[in-house]
């Protein structure tokens, strides 16, 4: 599965938080790799995805606001 389709269920199925979570408590190990939806995932990947749906959510609140 692509990266963007796999962003775009994390968002539609409302998944971030089970995202931030494992990421947390992968570093709080010590762990370098975050386990994720089935794939493993460096903490620089899971990072830069986390950041990427928080920009994309706020995109799409901004655009709710504006109309």
């Amino acid at each position: 599965m692509g990266k963007m389709k796999q962003v775009a269920m994390i968002i539609a199925e409302n998944d971030v938080d089970t995202l931030e979570t494992m990421i947390s408590l992968a570093k709080r190990n010590g762990r370098e790799r975050v386990f994720y939806r089935g794939e493993l995932y460096t903490m620089e990947q899971a990072d830069n995805m986390l950041n990427f749906i928080y920009n994309e959510l706020d995109q799409i609140r901004r655009a709710e606001q504006s109309i």
